[in-house]
């Protein structure tokens, strides 16, 4: 009879097929231990071409697995595809959004992989978008506002920022609990506002963003310098190059400003993080906080310490939109000649014209008028006679 010769269990081909289902039992580093070994193994039976990959995964396995700070089974993993949704403070709303699924499926920390743009020449962008946001500024908010901006969710558990989409796919490899879930496809933006508006109106009286307590304390102090105990009132200014009708009207909030400050109040004015190096003559004179404008820690912590805050429809309002410590006046909500700021598109990402929405506080509201000074001068005092009204209740319940 014939001998048959002895032979491994198991090829090469045949180990790796047997990778992924174990990857998700098991978790990454498990997987990045087994493939490693699994090359190892095949010494000098490989071909060289074969040994170089080896050697390019190895380095790359090793590289991904020291980004990853979170174990796989206690984390939800949340995918903000810059292929599908915007390079800016939408991510707030996204992000929040996937900490009530963490909080649904009792996971104990959310973790954001951003997914790079697959090629940024066949990327669809709004007209005149891209003459104004060109690749080199996308990268840099990538950098400042995407990734350090899941950090602002108590149950972060960081950012991991893939060098490109193949990378994301191996994270995908391994992780236990994804969301979005595969489907049919990535939710839409206007579904992902809706579902997070209902599911703050459910989240109890505390929900949302947070500062950091370091960023608390670098902004304590500087109020502690400058405030010299007046209540301070931060004003965001929009100075965007894009749907320039969205625009903070300058001049009226200038006299609002110098008001205020003749009345005892402590104005704070952010500028818009692309003209914050430029001058603002309309503010000379007035307390300006460059610093807000460049890092996300320190725009949180100004907001959340702020005694209210005063914006027109711009991205850095969401952080205060979403977090349930912050007093805010939203203006100018609807614009009707911009896409993204109509009736239409509010309605389908949930929110009812002329209403704040059900999940703000009685701190929170959204005024619907243009921001003209005389809107400033009546929803400000209104405001302030709703806070002042709500402190005295408190300080007499703590009084009994």
């Amino acid at each position: 009879m014939r001998e048959v010769p002895d032979r491994e269990p198991f090829t090469l081909l045949e180990r790796l097929a047997l990778v992924p289902a174990k990857a998700r039992e098991r978790g990454f580093r498990w997987l990045f231990r087994r493939i490693a070994e699994t090359l190892e193994r095949q010494g000098e039976t490989v071909p060289r071409l074969l040994r170089l990959a080896r050697r390019v995964l190895v380095v790359r396995v090793i590289k991904l697995e020291s980004s990853l700070v979170q174990p796989t089974d206690t984390s939800l993993f949340a995918f903000y595809d810059l292929n599908v949704y915007p390079i800016s403070f939408d991510i707030c709303w996204f992000m929040v959004w996937a900490d009530l699924e963490r909080q649904r499926r009792r996971l104990r920390k959310l973790q954001c992989v951003v997914v790079p743009i697959a090629d940024h020449d066949k990327r669809g962008f709004p007209d005149g978008y891209d003459s104004i946001i060109d690749q080199e500024s996308r990268d840099w908010r990538v950098s400042n506002i995407i990734v350090p901006m899941p950090d602002l969710l108590p149950a972060s558990g960081g950012t991991i920022l893939c060098e490109d989409r193949s990378q994301a796919e191996w994270v995908s490899l391994f992780a236990v609990h994804r969301y979005p879930t595969d489907g049919a496809g990535p939710p839409t933006l206007a579904m992902i506002y809706r579902e997070t508006t209902a599911g703050l109106v459910a989240a109890g009286p505390r929900w949302g963003l947070r500062a950091h307590i370091q960023g608390l304390r670098y902004v304590s102090g500087w109020l502690a310098q400058r405030a010299r105990g007046r209540k301070p009132i931060v004003m965001t200014l929009r100075q965007y190059d894009v749907d320039p009708e969205r625009n903070t009207r300058l001049d009226d909030w200038a006299a609002f400003a110098r008001e205020l400050k003749v009345k005892g109040y402590f104005p704070i004015i952010v500028p818009d993080t692309d003209k914050a190096l430029d001058r603002l003559p309309q503010f000379d004179g007035l307390t300006v906080f460059q610093a807000a404008s460049w890092s996300i820690g320190l725009r949180m912590a100004l907001y959340q310490e702020a005694y209210l805050n005063m914006f027109v429809n711009t991205g850095p309002g969401s952080l205060c939109i979403l977090n349930s410590e912050c007093r805010y006046l939203f203006f100018k909500v609807m614009v009707p000649q911009v896409k993204l700021a109509s009736e239409q598109t509010l309605r389908e990402m949930g929110f009812d014209a002329g209403k704040t929405p059900p999940f703000a506080t009685p701190m929170q509201k959204w005024v619907w008028q243009d921001d003209t000074l005389d809107v400033l001068r009546c929803e400000f005092d209104t405001m302030v006679d709703r806070i002042e009204t709500v402190e005295r209740r408190a300080a007499a319940m703590a009084t009994q």
